[in-house]
């Protein structure tokens, strides 16, 4: 029978190695997806802590090294001096983009025929029990 950690190491590993292909840590992959898709390419650099990045000084240094490898900028906002914008560069978005594709196409599932109805609702049902009903880190 699998552990959770072993589900997750199973459905991750792959995605790792495709970011250390690029010269990327698993880390800057996440900082790199969470602004592609969910802040539109540009946020305040304290929206990125979270899971595994769980202090602002995680994530300033993930921050530094995507900076200096030109895949993103960071700027001092207009509105509040203390804070931080960050943004993925051209160079970070197609990066993502060329990442994203192969991910999608070297880590499915190892199954010909997608889950019955059944079982996804039982994973479902799984992910609820799991993950508290304010985090928004998944």
């Amino acid at each position: 029978m699998f552990t959770i950690v072993e589900i997750g190491r199973r459905l991750t590993a792959p995605v790792e190695l495709i970011w250390g292909d690029v010269g990327l840590s698993p880390s800057e992959g996440i900082v790199m997806a969470r602004l592609f898709m969910n802040h539109g390419g540009r946020t305040r650099s304290g929206q990125l802590v979270g899971y595994p990045l769980r202090s602002t000084a995680a994530v300033a240094r993930v921050l530094a090294g995507l900076e200096a490898d030109g895949l993103i900028t960071r700027s001092q906002r207009e509105d509040d001096r203390r804070g931080v914008d960050v943004e993925l560069t051209a160079g970070g978005r197609e990066l993502f983009k060329s990442v994203f594709r192969r991910i999608a196409a070297e880590s499915a599932l190892p199954t010909a025929e997608p889950l019955p109805d059944d079982d996804i609702e039982s994973l479902k049902t799984l992910l609820d029990r799991l993950t508290p009903p304010d985090d928004d880190r998944i």
